[in-house]
């Protein structure tokens, strides 16, 4: 790991942290019960959006001038693991809401009091995938064209889209973020999946929208910690974009690791048996234990792996560096072990409930199905992930991606 010097302003806020997973706790049964209905409704219900901003959920990652926390990561990573643990849907709503939001803040200034002066309880839907296209006008782009996966889009009051700007040549020049209200954007339901169905991640389209110059960011120079607000003095802001929102994806699934083994444990307390065997009791067969145990480490390693890697990612935030490349792949590398960790517990799971494990009364066919969508996650890429680090670890510069 690279030697950083931190400032001595720089910390976390532990006591928010405790505050916020203790408010969670309360909410649990609310969000497990829901979590059936948004997986059935294929939107989160208002019910637990409205709990979720009420007990601060929302504010991680707004600036403290608009009321917001400026969480470090590792109490964005633990809050909304502590969500997923109970309704998936609503942690990965509010996960990548707070991934917009933190990007957002990085705009123009004019452009961030625009959104959070009128209404600092703005949400956002976002995508980093480029769609559509952006042509140059006075004052501004004109926007068309359709983005898909736009999760919680249902309750977004803004977008932020990644989109192509192109000129009269119709060539390609610039690649940006464009802020546009919500109600200026068309929506098209095409969220019909087989897991992660509550996330109401249907297509937002843009005809002929104007975005002023003040609401666009360019796409690669968020890659290189370049943005249009220089912010590096501010631990927060200043946490690597990347590994931050491969977090930001991947603390939801090991609540929904966690919410499994909680769904099998309390199964097996109701003292079932093994069918087509002596056991009238499957807790006391060492195959239930043996299973049961290595799907519990699958996600202690996981949760290990993702709290150091949110402590890397906060330490180089308050040390107004912008985390070293080789940092960046070598925590990406980190979280994405995590996220195979709690994808192969899950599946340990299912193992030890059995084909009744996949009935629809059953919660665990629910963390099953929304883990192995959301582990599909495009910028997640594991195989992506494992070239870019051992091209690392073999000194080779060039690299498959460039959002690292």
């Amino acid at each position: 790991m690279t030697e950083i010097s931190l400032r001595p302003e720089a910390a976390t806020d532990p006591q928010r942290r405790a505050d916020l997973l203790s408010r969670i706790d309360e909410l649990a049964p609310m969000l497990a019960a829901n979590a059936v209905i948004a997986d059935q409704d294929r939107k989160v219900p208002e019910e637990s959006i409205k709990a979720l901003f009420e007990a601060g959920a929302f504010r991680l990652t707004r600036p403290r001038a608009f009321g917001g926390y400026e969480s470090s990561a590792r109490t964005l990573y633990e809050v909304i693991a502590a969500i997923g643990r109970h309704c998936p849907a609503s942690a990965w709503v509010t996960s990548l809401s707070s991934a917009s939001v933190w990007a957002v803040a990085h705009f123009p200034a004019t452009a961030v009091e625009e959104v959070f002066g009128a209404n600092p309880d703005a949400q956002f839907c976002g995508s980093i995938t480029l769609g559509g296209e952006a042509t140059p006008v006075d004052g501004g782009y004109i926007v068309n064209g359709s983005w898909g996966f736009q999760s919680g889009s249902y309750y977004a009051d803004w977008a932020m889209l990644g989109t192509p700007i192109k000129d009269e040549h119709d060539e390609i020049v610039d690649q940006v973020f464009v802020l546009v209200p919500r109600e200026e954007l068309g929506w098209k339901d095409t969220w019909h999946v087989a897991g992660m169905r509550g996330t109401g991640s249907n297509t937002l389209i843009a005809e002929e929208v104007f975005v002023p110059e003040n609401r666009i960011m360019s796409l690669p120079g968020t890659l290189t910690h370049t943005f249009p607000q220089d912010l590096s003095d501010n631990p927060h802001y200043n946490m690597p974009m990347i590994p931050l929102f491969n977090l930001a994806l991947v603390a939801p699934q090991i609540g929904m690791a966690r919410g499994a083994l909680d769904s099998v444990l309390d199964s097996l307390a109701q003292h079932r048996g093994i069918a087509f065997s002596y056991y009238k009791v499957a807790a006391q067969a060492s195959i239930t234990q043996t299973q049961v145990a290595e799907a519990a480490s699958l996600i202690d390693t996981a949760e290990a792996l993702l709290l150091k890697s949110a402590e890397e990612i906060d330490l180089f935030g308050a040390s107004a560096q912008f985390m070293p490349a080789t940092d960046r792949i070598r925590v990406k590398m980190a979280i994405n072990r995590a996220m195979e960790c709690a994808r192969d517990a899950v599946d340990r799971l299912l193992n030890v409930g059995g084909a009744s494990s996949f009935a629809n009364f059953n919660r665990l066919q629910m963390y099953w199905r929304d883990i192995e969508t959301a582990s599909r996650h495009a910028l997640l890429a594991p195989a992506i992930a494992r070239e870019s680090y051992g091209r690392t670890l073999l000194g080779i510069d060039d690299q498959s991606t460039p959002f690292l």
